[in-house]
């Protein structure tokens, strides 16, 4: 039988102690690593599902814009803004007499530009052989163009038709309208935002039904607003001729009024849940 010297006793529990902090330390290692591995798995926790969901309200418009402009082209700018200034004065007296109140007029842009021409001109030479004398580009000033654009905003519709003959009557380069549309869309969106989210709810719980999960909470919200509606058409006889992009270009000064039809706009709401599913 051997036994431990009194020297030999603390050098052994220290290596069994060593030796134990190593196991446990590992062990919490090994245990820390799977723990990890769970909280990071793919998917866990982060489980959603999005739905969309489209309303449309169709509201009357009750105000309308026609924007027209006059133009002027004369020898200096000062003879061209007089055209201009008179042709406007004009045109407002007329719409003031129609009930186009002068506060729903408004001036959107004024520009002045000079126009040039090139022209040419021979030089001065002696073509000695046959070749022709060489011909200069000059450019001249021919003048300058003033231009004014207004628009009407008209809280009477049925002004409509007699604002378009009016414009017509007077010296008015281009028209564009009438723009229709709701003046407070408000209450239209709103119910237009109700039905959409209605819609999206009911998309929701057929899809979880499906997928067998249970909805927990709305986590995100999103919304896409729209609105749209009849473009009306412009009747006048010959009287007037359909420009690129919507315009009217005035071709004679007698114009009957043209029948507008008012419509209705659409107000569309399409919106985007996102639910939390377990």
């Amino acid at each position: 039988m051997s036994f431990l010297s009194y020297d030999d006793a603390p050098k052994s529990t220290l290596m069994y102690t060593v030796a134990g902090f190593f196991i446990v330390l590992t062990a919490l290692g090994i245990a820390g690593f799977f723990f990890m591995i769970g909280l990071t798995r793919p998917g866990q926790g982060n489980n959603t599902i999005t739905v969309q969901g489209t309303g449309e309200v169709m509201a009357n418009p009750d105000i309308a814009d026609i924007t027209f402009n006059v133009r002027a082209e004369k020898k200096d700018v000062t003879t061209a803004q007089k055209e201009v200034t008179d042709k406007i004065a004009k045109i407002t007296e007329s719409l003031i007499a129609i009930g186009v109140p002068k506060k729903d007029i408004q001036t959107q842009s004024y520009s002045s530009n000079p126009h040039y021409e090139w022209r040419s001109t021979k030089s001065i030479c002696v073509d000695d052989y046959g070749y022709g004398c060489p011909v200069n580009q000059e450019q001249i000033l021919t003048g300058y163009e003033v231009v004014q654009t207004d628009i009407i905003t008209l809280h009477d519709l049925d002004l409509s038709g007699k604002v378009l003959e009016a414009l017509g009557k007077n010296d008015v380069e281009t028209m564009w309208g009438p723009n229709l549309r709701v003046e407070d869309p408000d209450a239209a969106k709103t119910a237009a935002r109700e039905e959409a989210i209605k819609k999206a709810r009911a998309q929701a719980d057929t899809l979880s039904k499906s997928l067998n999960v249970r909805i927990v909470k709305l986590v995100s919200f999103s919304e896409d607003n729209g609105w749209g509606g009849p473009v009306p058409m412009m009747y006048a006889d010959n009287a007037m001729e359909m420009g690129m992009g919507g315009s009217i270009s005035v071709m004679e000064k007698s114009v009957p009024s043209p029948d507008i039809s008012i419509g209705q706009n659409k107000i569309q709401s399409t919106v985007y849940l996102t639910y939390k599913i377990k």
